[in-house]
C-alpha cells in the first residue's frame, strides 16, 4: 500500500499493514476508571512510553491521573488514600479515604471522589506500600 502525504510517499508492506490492523484491534477501550487495573493500563491510556523507568511517585501520580481523567464526577473535595501499617513490612492494608481537609493520608495523589479513592487504595495498594517503605528506610 502506498500513502502520499504532503509530497512524501510511504509504502507499507502487507506485514506492516497486518501489524497496524492487529494493534488497532487489540487496543482496549477505557471508559471508566475501574478499567485501569495496572500501572501498564495507566501508561497505555495516557499514551506514555512503556520503555522508560518510572519512580514509584511517578507511577502513583500517573495512575492517579488516568483514574481522575476517566472519572466523570464533579469535584467537591480532593481525596487521598490512608493506609495502616505495623512498621514490620508484614502488615499493610488500605484503611480508608480522607478529604483534602485532613492532615493524614498519602498526599502524593488526590482523587476526585471517595469511591475512586477507595478504588486506587485497594487496587494499587502495592504501589503505596512500596513508596511508604522506600521513604521509611531513608
Amino acid at each position: 500500500m502506498k500513502i502520499d502525504i504532503n509530497g512524501v510517499s510511504i509504502t507499507l508492506t502487507e506485514e506492516q499493514l497486518q501489524q497496524i490492523h492487529k494493534q488497532c484491534n487489540n487496543t482496549p477501550e477505557y471508559s471508566h476508571y475501574t478499567d485501569i487495573k495496572t500501572f501498564e493500563d495507566a501508561l497505555e491510556y495516557l499514551k506514555c512510553s512503556k520503555d522508560l523507568s518510572y519512580s514509584i511517585i511517578e507511577k502513583i501520580q500517573l495512575v492517579t491521573k488516568a483514574i481522575n481523567t476517566l472519572n466523570n464526577v464533579k469535584v467537591e473535595y480532593n481525596w487521598c488514600p490512608i493506609f495502616n501499617t505495623d512498621n514490620t513490612g508484614l502488615g499493610w492494608s488500605f484503611h480508608g479515604a480522607a478529604d483534602w481537609r485532613s492532615d493524614v493520608g498519602v498526599l502524593i495523589c488526590y482523587l476526585k471522589d471517595e469511591v475512586s479513592c477507595k478504588y486506587i487504595g485497594t487496587q494499587f495498594s502495592h504501589l503505596f506500600k512500596e513508596h511508604y517503605y522506600s521513604i521509611s528506610l531513608i
